[in-house]
């Protein structure tokens, strides 16, 4: 039995009673539905249902089983507010010895990183050419995917969760110290959080990630960072993701694991990262 935990925030201009009606669909039949009488209050209204399915079919590798989630807010025969969410049930765990664990099976992550960009159709979203390369990949051999160095396109993560391909989903390329004269450390102080809370609100139910990066060889290119100042940021950034997923874990992209400030940094990872060699020459 897998219990599903809906929750809900509804802003109301005014004190009403509402009934709030959630229906869960798999392959276009209804699976289950539950309506509750809620009482709303002028401002936000934070509401949780929650709504057993029995025997669930998982999401798994390859095999991209999404169910449909379809919420109504009703005020007797109309309808204030309708939203659908896809997701998908599936558990899994890492294991210091074992490794990855995929719905109770060992699974390797054989894995590519992936630039946002299309090849010679340029980087403008088009989930077409998207789909073409994951299909690609997948015939590859590939069932894993970092999205690379930036949070992926919404089109994107939900090609993966409907071919069943593992996604870790990255957030930055930088934090303060630029790699380029125009990139976004001229922003992280400022938007760091905004980009981190609507990136995981974004993803949080897609079965496809499994994995928070939150950076990409970030010491190398910052070496001004002592260790106090960046495990500031990893923990900053730790505790942002954790306050609305604790079921996923953190990572990140380190290519100087031999330093002591990337080693400072991985003490506080859920899982260690690390890109190119692992010495120095």
């Amino acid at each position: 039995v897998a219990n599903t935990k809906i929750d809900i925030k509804i802003n109301s201009t005014t004190t009403r009673i509402v009934n709030l009606v959630n229906e869960i669909y798999f392959n276009g039949s209804l699976v289950k539905s539950n309506t509750k009488e809620v009482a709303l209050s002028i401002g936000n209204n934070s509401v949780t249902d929650t709504i057993q399915i029995n025997n669930p079919t998982l999401w798994d590798e390859y095999n991209g089983n999404l169910y449909t989630l379809k919420t109504y807010i009703k005020y007797g025969e109309d309808i204030y507010h309708y939203s659908e969410t896809k997701y998908g049930y599936r558990y899994f765990k890492f294991d210091k010895d074992t490794g990855f664990w995929l719905n109770g099976k060992n699974l390797k992550l054989r894995g590519v990183c992936m630039h946002h960009d299309l090849g010679c159709i340029g980087a403008e979203v088009n989930k077409s050419a998207i789909e073409r390369q994951v299909s690609l990949l997948i015939d590859m051999g590939v069932n894993a995917i970092r999205i690379t160095h930036n949070p992926g396109s919404s089109e994107f993560l939900n090609v993966c969760a409907e071919k069943g391909v593992l996604v870790i989903e990255e957030l930055f390329d930088c934090w303060t110290t630029a790699k380029k004269t125009y990139d976004f450390a001229r922003y992280y102080n400022t938007y760091a959080k905004e980009v981190v809370d609507n990136t995981i609100n974004r993803g949080k139910n897609n079965p496809a990630i499994i994995m928070w990066s939150i950076g990409n060889e970030i010491i190398r290119t910052s070496s001004s960072y002592d260790s106090a100042t960046a495990t500031g940021f990893v923990q900053n950034m730790i505790n942002w993701i954790k306050a609305i997923d604790t079921e996923r874990i953190v990572t990140m992209g380190d290519d100087t694991p031999e330093s002591s400030v990337s080693l400072a940094c991985m003490n506080l990872l859920d899982v260690v990262g690390v890109n190119y060699g692992s010495t120095s020459e």
